[in-house]
């Protein structure tokens, strides 16, 4: 595989789908005011990502609430930053020229014709107080085996198109189980004056990657030689995931996407004579996501649905290994 270094000019996802389209009608007054924002549905981005492996141990939860209309939900994903910015697959790139990507390519999607805003009439992003949010683990017979309070946080005023409040984990040590078919999550609100208190069922932990190999070699956790001039197979337990992305944090950063098949060939660039006699550190991840249904927990409306809420719960799992560069 060629190694491509990415610019920050660079586009890496294909967003010419967030724009209006030129023949889709104006939206009313009604609409685009305070009351037809509270008439669009109900819209979460759950994210859970943990990395295991290495000596490193981490994860962390966080969950953005929105009220959207379905066709600028990728847009209004763009705004809040939900989602980790990656090259296309089979590219790599420096995780440095990746910092502010988002924002550009964002600018670059918005710019219409003539250089006129491509933004949808009235469009702007609330993140939503919905009161207090757990995520509860349960374990086999669903009785719950821990709460995992979620802290809430501002949201940084991105113009006048983003702002509200977004819940995170304090710090990176959440008691996350091992996956297992036993373990199950669910995220609940306590709900607020915008959104009635609502379950949301996480499901079971996906697999993360597993069955480490570099250049055929299964790797047991302890760090193995690697040559700084060559490529590197880097292989792993392939699943049924939407990306994989690899991070080599060496002398420099980079990152590198591609296809979950169950091995990629790491470009000899990233990796230089600087690395040689150090360890560097190797994170493949696997993203996956689910698009989950809000049920209100109230009793006397169980299982009925939060008038079409939903979310896509997004998970970013990680396992890490050492190799040694000669």
């Amino acid at each position: 595989m060629a190694f491509l270094k990415i610019g920050v000019a660079a586009v890496l996802f294909a967003l010419a789908g967030c724009a209006t389209e030129a023949d889709e009608p104006a939206l009313t007054d009604d609409e685009v005011g305070a009351e037809g924002a509270a008439k669009r549905p109900a819209y979460g981005v759950v994210t859970v990502e943990r990395t295991e492996g290495a000596g490193v141990s981490r994860a962390s939860v966080s969950a953005k609430f929105m009220r959207v209309a379905p066709t600028d939900r990728q847009l209004a994903e763009d705004v809040v930053s939900a989602r980790a910015v990656v090259p296309a697959a089979g590219e790599c790139a420096t995780l440095s020229s990746l910092e502010g990507l988002g924002v550009t390519r964002l600018a670059a999607a918005l710019e219409g014709a003539d250089g006129a805003s491509a933004l949808p009439q009235g469009f702007n992003v609330e993140l939503l107080d919905v009161g207090d949010v757990s995520l509860v683990v349960h374990e086999g017979d669903h009785t719950p085996q821990a709460l995992v309070p979620l802290s809430p946080r501002a949201f940084p005023d991105v113009g006048d198109l983003a702002s509200g409040v977004f819940y995170t984990t304090p710090d990176a040590t959440v008691p996350l189980p091992q996956p297992a078919t036993t373990s199950a999550y669910e995220l609940t609100s306590s709900g607020a004056t915008a959104v009635d208190a609502f379950l949301l069922d996480v499901g079971s932990m996906p697999e993360r990657p597993s069955d480490l190999s570099v250049d055929g070699v299964e790797i047991d956790g302890l760090s193995a030689p690697v040559d700084a001039s060559h490529e590197l197979t880097i292989g792993w337990r392939k699943s049924d995931a939407e990306l994989i992305y690899v991070d080599v944090l060496g002398a420099s950063a980079f990152r590198c996407s591609f296809a979950d098949a169950g091995s990629a060939v790491l470009p000899s660039g990233v990796l230089s004579d600087v690395d040689r006699g150090a360890e560097i550190t190797v994170a493949v991840h696997r993203v996956t996501e689910r698009l989950v249904q809000l049920r209100r927990s109230a009793d006397t409306a169980a299982d009925v649905d939060l008038e079409g809420a939903e979310a896509r719960v997004r998970f970013d799992l990680a396992s890490a290994i050492r190799l040694s560069v000669k």
